[in-house]
């Protein structure tokens, strides 16, 4: 434990710059669809594993995010990796490139479903967490609230 200690005293990581701030509806967003991505892929892969037949194809995919950020590139492949059946076998940072492993491609839409996802998923991220800088910069754009319409 002690070297532990030294080896961060002696060698700390670099700061990683945070602009922007929590919007708590996206984030709502990002959390409840993060607990229904989790729920159906577990079902998936409890089905690929009982059903000995089915013969699933997996895939490496090479996804570019939007946003040139360390913090945002990591958070997008923290989430990714911890649903089931995906998990990211490289970080390229000066890319800004994840490398996915798919277990079954044919689940999530073939290969560019696949993408798609992680690239919704690293938007949800983006609009949870990012300025509205760091959004128009990923090419992205807060959604605007739904406004209730007053009947005249």
């Amino acid at each position: 434990m002690r070297r532990a200690i030294a080896v961060v005293a002696v060698l700390p990581m670099p700061r990683i710059e945070f602009h922007g701030r929590v919007h708590l509806g996206p984030l709502l967003t990002l959390v409840a669809r993060f607990v229904v991505d989790l729920l159906v892929a577990s079902g998936q892969v409890a089905v690929q594993a009982l059903d000995p037949r089915r013969r699933p194809r997996s895939a490496v995919l090479a996804v570019p995010l939007r946003s040139q950020s360390d913090l945002y590139l990591t958070l997008t492949a923290v989430v990714t990796s911890l649903v089931p059946g995906s998990v990211i076998v490289e970080a390229h940072r000066a890319a800004g490139t994840l490398y996915v492993h798919v277990l079954d491609i044919g689940m999530t839409g073939g290969v560019e479903g696949a993408r798609e996802h992680v690239l919704e998923l690293e938007a949800r991220i983006l609009r949870a967490l990012a300025s509205d800088e760091e959004l128009a910069a990923a090419g992205l754009q807060r959604r605007p609230r739904r406004r209730r319409e007053v009947g005249a």
